[in-house]
C-alpha cells in the first residue's frame, strides 16, 4: 500500500516537473523549492548548533533548581525548592493535583524542550519522568517516594516565550518571506523578458533595426540583440527573395515577348526566325533549371556523409586541367546537405574559371571549410557587402552574367546554417570560401 502510494507520488511529481509552464511560473517553482530547501537545512543547522544546546543548558538549570541534591527526590524538597524560586520572582512551576488537570489540551507531540526538562529531571532523580506537551504548559509527572508529583511548567514564564507559537510564527514569516521573494526574482526574471517580447512583437519585421534593447542583463541585451539580427538577416532574405522572383519574372518576360512579338508579325518563320525562338526557349530554359537547382538543394536533406558525397560528385563534374583539388573530408565531418555543397560549391567554382585564367585550387579543410582559391584580382573591398545581392555586377559586359548565381548561392548557405566568406589568400589571389556560422 505504501509503495503504490510513494509511486504514485513520484510519477504525479514527475510529470508535474515535464509539464510545460509559463517562465514566471516556471522560475517562481524553482525558486521557491531552492528557498524551502535553503529555509529548512538553515533551521535545523541553527537550531542544532544555537538553539538546542541553549534549551538544553536551561533545563539543566531548571532540574538542578528543582533537585539540587543529585540521587534524591521527595515531594516536600521539591515543593521547597519551588517556594525558595518564588519568593525570587523565578515564577513559572506549579505543583498541580492531577485532579486539577486538564488532558484535553495535550498532544501527542512532545516538544523538544519539554523533553529536555525531563531527560534532565530523570537524570538528576534516578526515577522516571513522564512528560507531556500542550501550547501554554507542560505536565511533567515525577515519581518521588512511591508517589506522583505532577508539575506543570508553563513555557512564557520558564523561557519568555511559548516555544511552539513562537516556531509556528517563525515557519510562517519565512515561508511568506520565502514566497515573496520566490515571487520578486521570478518578476524579476519575467518582466525584462516579456518588455523584450512585447518590442520585438510590436516591430515590423520588413524594419530593419541595430538597436539592442536596453534591460540591464547582459545576457538579455545579447539575447535581444542576436533576435535583432535574426529580424535583419530575415528581412534581407525577404528582400532578396523578392528580387529574385522580379528579376526571374523580368528574364522569362524578355524571350517570350521575344517569341510571341515573332508568332505575330511572321506567318512562316524562316531559319532566323527559328533560330531565336530556339536561342529564347535555351533561355527560358536556362533561367528555370538555375532556381530549380536551387529549389532542390535547398529542399534536399542532410546526410551523415555528406562532405564525402558531395566532395567525391564535384571531381566527377569537373575535368578542367585548370582545377586541382587538395585535402579531402572524412568521416569526422558534421553531417550536411550534399546537394546545396556541391550547388554553392560549382558556383564558385564556375564564378573562378569564368573570370580568371590561372589555376583554380579547390581545398577542404576538415574544421570544416571548403575555399576555392583562384589567381584573379576578385571583388573589390568596398564591394563584398553587395556580393551576394541579386544581379549584382562589376561591371561585367557578359550578356550570360545576370548576377544571380551568389545570390542564390547565400540563400542555400543562409537555409543550411552556413555564410560565404571572400577575401584574398596570403600567397595572392582571391579565396572564396564555405564555412559555418560564426558563434559568438
Amino acid at each position: 500500500m505504501m509503495g503504490n502510494l510513494l509511486k504514485t507520488i513520484s510519477i504525479t511529481v514527475m510529470h508535474y516537473c515535464y509539464q510545460s509552464h509559463s517562465l514566471q511560473v516556471f522560475a517562481l517553482h524553482r525558486i521557491m523549492l531552492a528557498f524551502s530547501i535553503l529555509l529548512v537545512v538553515t533551521g535545523l543547522s541553527g537550531y542544532e548548533l544555537v538553539t538546542r544546546p541553549a534549551l538544553k543548558n536551561h533545563a539543566h538549570w531548571i532540574a538542578a533548581d528543582l533537585i539540587p541534591n543529585p540521587g534524591t527526590c521527595s515531594q516536600a524538597t521539591i515543593t521547597n525548592r519551588i517556594s525558595l524560586l518564588r519568593q525570587r520572582n523565578l515564577i513559572g512551576i506549579d505543583i498541580v493535583p492531577i485532579s486539577l488537570q486538564s488532558h484535553s489540551s495535550y498532544w501527542h507531540i512532545i516538544l523538544p524542550f519539554d523533553q529536555m526538562l525531563a531527560d534532565q529531571i530523570s537524570q538528576r532523580s534516578l526515577t522516571t519522568v513522564r512528560v507531556s506537551s500542550s501550547i501554554q504548559f507542560a505536565n511533567l509527572a515525577i515519581n518521588c517516594d512511591h508517589r506522583t508529583i505532577h508539575l506543570q511548567i508553563y513555557h512564557d514564564d520558564i523561557l519568555g516565550a511559548t516555544p511552539d507559537l513562537a516556531l509556528l510564527l517563525w515557519i510562517i514569516s519565512l515561508l511568506i518571506g520565502g514566497i515573496g521573494l520566490a515571487v520578486l526574482l521570478s518578476r524579476a526574471l519575467t518582466v525584462p523578458l516579456k518588455k523584450l517580447s512585447d518590442e520585438l512583437r510590436t516591430t515590423p519585421l520588413t524594419v530593419t533595426s541595430n538597436r539592442t534593447p536596453a534591460i540591464g542583463i547582459s545576457e538579455l541585451d545579447q539575447l535581444g540583440g542576436e533576435i535583432e539580427a535574426l529580424r535583419n538577416r530575415a528581412n534581407r532574405t525577404i528582400a532578396t527573395r523578392s528580387a529574385l522572383l522580379m528579376g526571374l519574372s523580368h528574364d522569362l518576360r524578355k524571350p517570350l515577348a521575344r517569341i510571341r512579338l515573332i508568332a505575330e508579325t511572321t506567318t512562316i518563320p524562316c531559319e532566323a526566325d527559328i533560330a531565336d525562338i530556339r536561342r529564347d526557349v535555351i533561355e527560358l530554359q536556362d533561367a528555370m533549371d538555375e532556381f530549380m537547382r536551387a529549389a532542390n538543394a535547398i529542399a534536399s536533406p542532410t546526410q551523415a556523409n555528406g562532405a564525402i558525397i558531395g566532395w567525391m560528385r564535384l571531381k566527377a563534374m569537373y575535368r578542367d586541367q585548370r582545377l586541382y583539388f587538395i585535402e579531402q573530408p572524412n568521416n569526422t565531418c558534421p553531417a550536411l546537405n550534399a546537394a546545396a555543397l556541391i550547388r554553392v560549391a560549382s558556383q564558385l567554382i564556375d564564378n573562378a574559371l569564368r573570370h580568371t585564367d590561372g589555376m583554380v585550387t579547390i581545398m577542404w579543410d576538415n574544421d570544416w571549410h571548403l575555399c576555392v582559391l583562384d589567381q584573379g584580382p576578385g571583388i573589390p573591398p568596398e564591394c563584398i557587402q553587395d556580393a551576394c545581392n541579386p544581379f549584382w555586377s562589376t561591371g561585367s559586359t557578359d550578356p550570360d552574367h545576370a548576377g544571380l548565381g551568389l545570390a542564390l548561392a547565400s540563400i542555400i548557405c543562409e537555409h543550411n546554417g552556413w555564410q560565404l566568406a571572400f577575401d584574398t589568400h596570403p600567397d595572392g589571389g582571391w579565396m572564396a570560401c564555405i564555412q559555418p556560422l560564426k558563434k559568438h
